[in-house]
């Protein structure tokens, strides 16, 4: 007979599978702190197709170098390649200026705390007799960072090639080493080789001089080019006008610049302004045309102006303003033109009630229906004045002619005392605003000029030309990218250091999944 089958296999108790643990790892014990696990454990399970990895050493679950973030330190350490990109040694090598100076005003641009490359054209004498030789000169900054010159310096065989074929080399560490003595000494060694007999005093004077020369002529070019765009400028100088809606709008207030304004009747724009009064306003009517304007009469004058006059007031009463609307029919105007002009009143009637509020319209034929003494009766004959007012007759009284001609040399005593007042502030300027001001254009020019700073190939065409328009160029990384902040380091990396160990360790528990 078979043998009988063997007995099933039964789970453990649990009981029994904690009895083959240890007692800080047995299943349904608590999970004891990552310092408490031994350093030496072998691998275990939590189930047949699980596993965890128990680190070899403690560590402690603040200072895991994956789940804390690193420091400004940290990150500010990077390596190198990080290092040399956030100190912007990396970019580019461009013109940082060029100029027609010579020495004294390349030493004025050098930087002691970068390192910069420049060309320098050292010319003597003129004309067939012109003698040049070019420098390359190398700014080794004594303020420059260590690094950062280290790594600037790392490109001089970059950008000794740029600069072509030079008569000499020098390093300065500052710009008060770069003089004009200082290259003498080292020029005139080669000056000499080419049969031209030069003392060091005599090679510094005629340097000067052709320096001198060099800058008259840019200056007498950039003089022409300013009188040439000054000629243009004039031509498209053209005297102010106001607009409809300037004029209208300065007519409908109490005070303003402009009294009167006209209309002429094709599309209704501005013919003509003034602050005359009446007497401007027809002598600016054409006989041959049809005008539509508005013309204001302000009658009585402030109180101080009324005191300056001797006149004491009883009491404070507000000037008078009347608006009148003007339709005016030249004499000389044909048939067929005044019905067509005359068709567009209505029009010009909105147009003007826009801005103000007119007592009555004028229809003339002839100056002699605008006369002022007509002008005032109907508007006293209009004018709505209340009682009070009324019976000591000084309200009543203010629509004259008298009054209307004390509002007028009101107006224009106050137009003269902005226009004289305006004239002083002007005279009044302190030096310091015109010292402000001629900052400002220096400051506009040079970053004109910055702007238009050619590329680095033409400049150091132009330098090395003997006659260019420049004798030095100057070369290296602008200023902004040599103080570019730190690059962020990259998601989850982390900045080497000896005392850490790179060994991997899990982000969770053994016990709750890796």
């Amino acid at each position: 007979p078979p043998p009988p089958p063997p007995p099933p296999a039964s789970s453990p108790s649990p009981a029994s599978a904690a009895a083959k643990w240890p007692p800080s790892l047995a299943p349904g014990v608590a999970a004891a702190s990552p310092a408490a696990v031994p350093s030496r454990a072998a691998s275990v399970f939590r189930s047949p197709g699980a596993r965890a990895v128990l680190p070899a050493s403690p560590v402690p679950a603040a200072s895991s170098p994956m789940l804390a973030l690193p420091s400004r330190q940290e990150q500010a350490a990077g390596t190198p390649t990080d290092k040399r990109r956030s100190s912007g040694a990396s970019q580019p090598l461009c013109v940082l200026g060029v100029g027609d100076g010579g020495v004294e005003e390349l030493a004025a641009h050098l930087d002691d705390s970068t390192v910069s490359w420049a060309l320098l054209r050292f010319q003597v004498g003129g004309g067939t007799f012109a003698r040049s030789k070019t420098v390359a000169i190398h700014g080794n900054g004594a303020e420059t960072p260590v690094m950062l010159r280290g790594w600037l310096n790392a490109r001089k065989t970059e950008m000794l090639p740029m600069l072509g074929d030079v008569n000499a080399h020098v390093e300065v560490t500052s710009a008060k080493e770069l003089t004009i003595e200082f290259l003498c000494e080292r020029l005139l060694p080669l000056f000499s080789s080419d049969s031209l007999d030069y003392s060091l005093q005599a090679l510094r004077a005629e340097y000067g001089k052709t320096v001198a020369q060099m800058q008259q002529k840019a200056e007498e070019a950039a003089r022409k080019q300013a009188e040439e765009e000054a000629d243009a400028a004039k031509a498209l100088v053209v005297t102010y006008m106001p607009t409809r809606e300037e004029a209208l709008r300065a007519v409908g207030e109490d005070r303003c610049s402009y009294n009167w304004a006209l209309l002429e009747p094709n599309k209704l724009e501005l013919y003509a302004a003034g602050f005359g009064g009446v007497d401007e306003m027809k002598a600016a009517l054409d006989p041959d045309r049809v005008l539509f304007g508005i013309l204001r009469l302000s009658f009585g004058c402030s109180d101080r102006a009324a005191a300056a006059l001797g006149v004491v007031a009883l009491r404070f009463v507000p000037p008078i303003t009347k608006h009148i609307f003007i339709h005016w029919v030249g004499p000389s105007v044909g048939v067929v033109r005044r019905g067509k002009w005359n068709a567009r009143l209505n029009e010009a009637c909105k147009i003007i009630a826009a801005g103000s509020a007119t007592a009555f319209k004028r229809e003339a034929h002839g100056l002699n229906d605008l006369e002022l003494e007509d002008l005032v009766c109907e508007l006293r004959r209009l004018t709505v004045v209340d009682g009070s007012a009324a019976k000591d007759g000084f309200a009543s009284g203010r629509i004259t002619e008298e009054e209307y001609f004390l509002a007028l040399a009101e107006e224009a005593r106050e137009r003269e005392a902005a226009a004289h007042a305006k004239k002083q502030e002007d005279a009044r300027r302190p030096a310091q605003e015109e010292e402000a001001a001629r900052q400002r254009r220096q400051q506009q020019q040079k970053e004109k000029a910055q702007a238009d700073l050619p590329d680095l190939r033409t400049a150091i065409d132009t330098v090395s030309a003997q006659s260019g328009r420049w004798n030095w160029v100057l070369c290296g990384i602008t200023k902004e990218a040599a103080m570019a902040p730190p690059l962020p380091l990259a998601l989850g990396r982390l900045p080497s250091s000896p005392v850490r160990s790179r060994r991997p360790v899990p982000s969770a528990s053994p016990f709750g999944g890796v």
